[in-house]
């Protein structure tokens, strides 16, 4: 591979990057643009599957990746000469990779219950799919309060900002500028360390979900069930 090509953003947002690809001989280029890999199907490239590039010029050549997953994503992208007259362009070929760094809630639901008394929720999901699937059920509690976990992010944001980059990887980058997004390393960390804190201490999970797994069509509408048994005050 020419160069590998980084992707980091929300969940379920789209990241937008551009390459550079120049021409430097008398004639036109001509490319048929592949993408391949485990999940190229979650990345495209919006100018098409064909790739002109005039003589003696550069274009950026844009990108763009739809997170559907919380693990890495991997892709390449393939640039393949088509023949025109007696001129044929080289192969080039870009990693891509994609990482999510937060997720946004799409709701968020309140509950109370005294000490020790169980108290049922219900909570409303939807597939935004356009094709059915199994999901599975994770719940992750965390002791951080809502002001806590959102002034995380702009030291994700910041950190993002300082990073070097490959002046001939990336060119250009779009992501959400939401306040509102839970950075989900710091979350995992705080875990990590409040349970080193208290590893003397038994501690109970408040929230369980009575399923593991749900089936939802493509952007079906359903409900799942959780159950709240508060151990603690607050």
């Amino acid at each position: 591979p020419k160069v590998t090509v980084e992707f980091v953003g929300s969940l379920h947002s789209i990241v937008t990057r551009e390459v550079k690809v120049s021409n430097s001989s008398a004639k036109s280029l001509v490319y048929n643009v592949l993408l391949a890999g485990r999940d190229a199907c979650d990345f495209t490239v919006p100018r098409g599957s064909l790739l002109s590039i005039p003589s003696k010029s550069t274009i950026l050549l844009s990108l763009e990746f739809r997170s559907r997953f919380l693990r890495p994503a991997e892709a390449v992208l393939v640039l393949v000469g088509k023949r025109q007259g007696a001129v044929l362009g080289n192969t080039l070929i870009f990693n891509l990779t994609a990482e999510i760094d937060n997720i946004k809630p799409r709701s968020t639901l309140k509950v109370e219950s005294p000490c020790y008394e169980l108290e049922h929720v219900k909570l409303d999901v939807k597939n935004p799919f356009v094709e059915g699937g199994d999901f599975r059920i994770v719940l992750i509690e965390s002791k951080l309060s809502t002001n806590e976990i959102s002034s995380l992010a702009p030291q994700i944001k910041e950190k993002e900002k300082k990073r070097t980059q490959s002046k001939t990887t990336i060119l250009k980058k779009k992501m959400d500028s939401q306040t509102d997004v839970i950075p989900m390393n710091r979350i995992l960390e705080h875990q990590e360390s409040m349970a080193l804190k208290n590893s003397q201490i038994p501690t109970f999970q408040a929230f369980h979900a009575r399923q593991k797994i749900i089936h939802l069509d493509a952007m079906e509408n359903s409900e799942i069930e959780v159950d709240f048994l508060p151990f603690h005050v607050g």
